[in-house]
């Protein structure tokens, strides 16, 4: 809700080491949000890439081009004032999150991981 965001909770979350969700959504602007992780209210900052697309059903493939969306926050994340910065991509966000979280690595100049990738897991059982 925008209208807990305001300078006494920011205040709070920073006593306490506490990052704030910055979050790209459809309840809260983009433009609040980018402006919020110039100030990071911790020693980290936590990032959610929720996305609109409640209409996604199919979560094998990306569906929704965000490049410029994914563009907007790598270059945030590059400019933010911490070294450590944790994210999560729902599957709404362009339909599949896995490939969403590969793109948005190597904007920020990540390797990304794809599963061709990786050995075999060996069996529990």
């Amino acid at each position: 809700q925008k209208s807990w965001i305001h300078d006494g909770i920011i205040a709070l979350l920073k006593d306490h080491n506490v990052a704030i969700a910055l979050t790209d959504a459809r309840w809260i602007s983009r433009r609040t949000m980018l402006a919020l992780a110039e100030r990071p209210t911790a020693s980290f900052a936590y990032m959610r890439w929720m996305g609109p697309n409640r209409d996604v059903v199919d979560y094998s493939r990306i569906q929704h081009d965000r490049t410029r969306e994914l563009e907007t926050w790598a270059e945030a994340i590059r400019a933010i004032p911490v070294r450590e910065v944790y994210g999560y991509v729902n599957n709404h966000f362009a339909g599949h999150s896995p490939e969403s979280a590969r793109q948005l690595q190597s904007l920020i100049g990540q390797q990304p991981v794809y599963p061709q990738d990786l050995e075999e897991q060996m069996s529990l059982f």
